[in-house]
């Protein structure tokens, strides 16, 4: 019977598990607009010149173009391209920063593919 009873209690212990373990912050997140991929952009960038993965003389870039646009799944993301005319190499003075809808980074690179 004790040993019934300790396998019951456990067997509880491990059903009530993901109920303790369930956390909020699932809602649904809310799409960003124009402003917001243009400071999320931005921050991107600075963290690249930051951390050295692009010149230091990106880190005056200002964004030229924000659009929305579909990417090939059909999903909306946030393009905003940057350009550098003091960028030497010409196939690298633009740079592109994708964001999906809810502003996380899909991808930076130089020819604006996603």
């Amino acid at each position: 019977m004790k040993k019934l009873s300790i396998a019951l209690f456990a067997a509880g212990l491990l059903m009530s598990a993901p109920l303790v373990m369930a956390h909020g912050g699932h809602d649904d997140v809310e799409p960003i607009d124009h402003m917001e991929a243009s400071t999320k952009a931005q921050v991107v960038l600075e963290q690249l010149v930051k951390t050295q993965k692009l010149p230091a003389l990106w880190a005056a870039a200002k964004a030229k173009d924000i659009s929305p646009q579909k990417s090939h799944h059909g999903d909306a993301v946030w393009v905003v391209r940057y350009v550098n005319a003091e960028e030497k190499d010409a196939a690298k003075q633009n740079l592109y920063v994708i964001l999906d809808e809810v502003g996380n980074t899909l991808a930076v690179n130089h020819d604006g593919k996603f």
